[in-house]
């Protein structure tokens, strides 16, 4: 391939407001640059799972400013991505009645600081329940800040949580994190305490297709996986996880579940972190991450496959390191031969359809 060198050894870009060096490049990545910043004016862009809230409890943190974590409006804007999801993650303790009331009020107080750092930012950002809000927000050039719960753990063993959640605009909950709880088995510290979906597990899926709430299942069990499967009667998302044929880690989908998974009309959202995407880690690179979607894609199908990174929780790949940094992935498929409808379908298509499938069953049945 012909490559012509901009400059005699490297240009000067503009980051931060202070000009840096920039290595050189070839006038054929700087068109495929240019070409994908083009491609992301014209669809929507959405990293399903963050765990960026942890940092608004740190003194003075403005998500308006380019600090030095991984997902804020600046590296949002850097990267052409319009909108993420940020999770209020609760650690699993207790499971009795006092562990189980501090998870809610962690969850609450997680999400009141979300709306309070949006708050501070209207000109920048907004809160983001549907599609249409997403669109709105893009059309005044302002990023959408959609919110999630990672661990059902969350919503303790009282139903009337989840309806209390969706009122807060929390748009999925992930039924476990790294332990079994009152819901379901993990995938990981899992001591297969309900051998899938425990009864209370099934009246939460249930009440979250009631109301309108995704039921994420990354980080669940194989077992659970199915279960659930049997009796939602809307699509489900893994908003964080990888395929387990190219990575064999227990957080990352089998082929047959990611067959389940389409025929349910689901997502996966691929996870950008290191030790599900190579099984050396330090070498997990975003080539590794464009062939687990490859995989993907041949296993389910181009409709049932989006971007989850995990950053500001243990997400990054040695190219790959934050939200400034996601363009790449646009370019890597694109250099692979992916059109812009798909490339459209991956980084937001596919799981907004979902999104508008789930919260359209809730509607209709009122």
């Amino acid at each position: 391939m012909k490559r012509l060198l901009i400059s005699t050894m490297a240009c000067l870009c503009m980051t931060g407001g202070a000009f840096v060096s920039a290595n050189a490049e070839s006038v054929d990545s700087v068109q495929y640059v240019n070409r994908a910043r083009e491609m992301h004016k014209h669809f929507f862009s959405v990293d399903t799972h963050t765990d960026t809230p942890f940092w608004f409890y740190k003194e003075g943190y403005n998500v308006a400013n380019r600090e030095e974590n991984q997902v804020n409006i600046p590296k949002m804007q850097e990267g052409c991505l319009d909108a993420v999801f940020l999770a209020a993650f609760v650690g699993q303790k207790e499971r009795d009645e006092a562990g189980l009331n501090q998870a809610v009020e962690k969850a609450t107080g997680l999400i009141q600081n979300i709306y309070n750092q949006a708050a501070q930012n209207p000109d920048l950002c907004g809160i983001a329940v549907t599609a249409d809000d997403l669109e709105s927000l893009k059309k005044q050039g302002k990023r959408a800040f959609f919110i999630g719960i990672e661990n059902g753990y969350a919503i303790g063993k009282d139903l009337s949580n989840i309806e209390k959640f969706k009122k807060m605009g929390v748009n999925y909950i992930t039924l476990c994190h790294s332990y079994d709880n009152d819901i379901c088995d993990s995938s990981s510290k899992t001591k297969n305490e309900w051998n899938g979906l425990s009864p209370f597990g099934k009246e939460v899926v249930k009440e979250m297709n009631k109301q309108g709430v995704m039921v994420d299942l990354s980080h669940a069990s194989e077992k659970t996986f199915f279960d659930v499967l049997e009796i939602t009667d809307v699509p489900i998302i893994c908003s964080h996880s990888s395929a387990k044929a190219i990575c064999d880690h227990n957080r990352n989908l089998s082929d047959e579940q990611l067959r389940a998974l389409a025929k349910n009309g689901g997502v996966i959202q691929l996870c950008l972190l290191d030790a599900y995407i190579n099984k050396d880690r330090k070498k997990a690179c975003l080539d590794d991450a464009v062939r687990h979607i490859d995989h993907i894609v041949q296993v389910a199908g181009i409709d049932y496959v989006g971007i989850g990174s995990d950053f500001d929780g243990g997400g990054g790949l040695v190219d790959c390191k934050g939200s400034d940094d996601l363009i790449k992935i646009t370019v890597k498929l694109m250099e692979k031969g992916y059109s812009e409808e798909d490339i459209a379908k991956i980084w937001g298509g596919n799981f907004l359809r979902v999104l508008n499938a789930v919260q359209q069953q809730a509607t209709a049945a009122l």
